[in-house]
């Protein structure tokens, strides 16, 4: 199941591991940030929150204001 739309991830597609989990698989249109919702490229730096995608930019002000994680 895609950790983003939740929808079934069938073996003949595309798809996007977060790193450091075999869990969390994205399709490919899935794997983009949840703030901004831009597709992340392969060897782009980001970061996962309760399997939220964010680019590298959100994920830092999310870092900085924890308080935001709740929304």
């Amino acid at each position: 199941m895609c950790s983003g739309c939740m929808r079934t991830v069938y073996p003949e597609d595309w798809v996007r591991f977060a790193a450091g989990s075999t869990s969390s698989v994205y399709h490919l249109a899935c794997f983009s940030c949840v703030s901004c919702k831009r597709q992340l490229s392969t060897g782009e730096q980001y970061g996962v929150v309760n399997e939220a995608v964010y680019c590298l930019t959100h994920y830092n002000e999310l870092l900085a204001d924890p308080s935001e994680q709740s929304k």
